[in-house]
C-alpha cells in the first residue's frame, strides 16, 4: 500500500516480486512536484524487485527534475544495494548529478 503525505510516498507492507507492479501502479499518481521523499520504515519484506522499483522512481522523479531523498531502508534492501554497487544512490540524501541512474 502507498500513502502520500506532506511530500512523502509511503511504503506499506512488502515490496517483493508479487507486490511491486501493484506498488508502482499505485504511485503513479503521486510522482508530482510535491514529492520529496521516499519513506520505507513501514516496509514489512523486501526482494530485489522492490530494488529495482526504488530505481524506477528515483529515475523517474530524477527525470522530472525531482530531489528525491529515501528514508529509512529496510535491512534487506540496504544489503542488496550493497551488493549491486548501489549504496551511493540509496544514501538517503538526494541523488547528485555524478551519482549516476542509467535508464
Amino acid at each position: 500500500m502507498i500513502r502520500f503525505d506532506r511530500g512523502a510516498l509511503s511504503v506499506v507492507g512488502p515490496m517483493t516480486m508479487e507486490t511491486v507492479a501493484g506498488l508502482k501502479a499505485e504511485a503513479t499518481g503521486f510522482f508530482t512536484r510535491d514529492l520529496r521523499k521516499i519513506e520505507l520504515a513501514q516496509v514489512t519484506e523486501a526482494d530485489s524487485a522492490g530494488v529495482a522499483l526504488l530505481i524506477d522512481w528515483l529515475r523517474r522523479a530524477r527525470g522530472m527534475g525531482l530531489p528525491i531523498a529515501l528514508s529509512a531502508l529496510p535491512p534487506a534492501m540496504s544489503s542488496l544495494a550493497s551488493l549491486y554497487g548501489l549504496s551511493g544512490i540509496f544514501s538517503g540524501r538526494p541523488a547528485t548529478d555524478s551519482e549516476t541512474i542509467e535508464s
